[in-house]
């Protein structure tokens, strides 16, 4: 009897797990964690995603181009009133100040640079003589006379001349030139050029037909040197 019962209860502990077998599902649901934060994309997903992001914006609306203070806003054929160029500078750094004060006054600047030929000096000397031992004839004639500072010239389209001095002052070469003359000479006065760089500021008024009164005192006091002169705006 004993062993007749516990096969029964065998056969029922058999049944009962075929039967949960059945019961059970091929693949078990798993549960998605929630994402936290916005997800990760690649750079080139990324960059789609911000092409269209664009695309959707400018659709909506056409952003504005950045306002210009100056010149104003003008037809296609319109012209400044007035303009006019000041200078000269000597240095960068004056036309970049002078240019600062027109700012915000609905007047265009523009700065430039221009070479500019300035009388360095004067020269005075005796004409080329026909050979180097005429000119050393002379400069020792000049020297036994007190002319101190002669001496020849050694090449170029001078040379064997006699050059007896250089004058900042066109007087002070003018009294050397005559007291030469005096000793029998033919004597010449030569000015002495140098190329150095000058600065302009040219202006476009926009309203006004003249320069501003306190703008252009404060120029005078800053820069007494230099002036204003009209040119055509065209």
């Amino acid at each position: 009897m004993r062993l007749v019962a516990l096969l029964l209860l065998l056969a029922n502990v058999a049944f009962l797990g075929w039967q949960l077998l059945l019961a059970e599902p091929d693949e078990a649901p798993v549960a998605k964690p929630a994402m936290v934060g916005a997800p990760m994309l690649l750079w080139s997903e990324w960059n789609e995603q911000q092409e269209r992001k664009g695309r959707t914006a400018g659709a909506a609306a056409s952003p504005e181009p950045a306002k210009r203070s100056a010149p104003p806003t003008l037809g296609p054929h319109e012209i400044a009133k007035a303009c006019f160029t000041v200078g000269p500078f000597s240095m960068v750094s004056d036309v970049s100040q002078a240019a600062s004060l027109f700012d915000g006054k609905e007047i265009t600047t523009q700065q430039r640079a221009a070479a500019a030929r300035r009388r360095a000096g004067y020269w005075v000397y005796i004409p080329p003589q026909g050979s180097l031992q005429g000119a050393r004839e002379v400069l020792r004639y000049l020297q036994s006379k007190g002319v101190e500072d002669a001496l020849i010239i050694a090449g170029g389209s001078k040379e064997n001349s006699i050059s007896v001095g250089v004058f900042s002052n066109p007087d002070k070469a003018d009294r050397r030139q005559k007291s030469i003359a005096r000793l029998g000479y033919d004597v010449e006065v030569e000015p002495l050029y140098r190329t150095q760089p000058q600065y302009w500021l040219d202006l476009e008024l926009w309203k006004g037909r003249a320069i501003p009164a306190e703008i252009w005192a404060n120029m005078e006091r800053k820069f007494p040197s230099v002036s204003a002169e009209k040119r055509s705006c065209q």
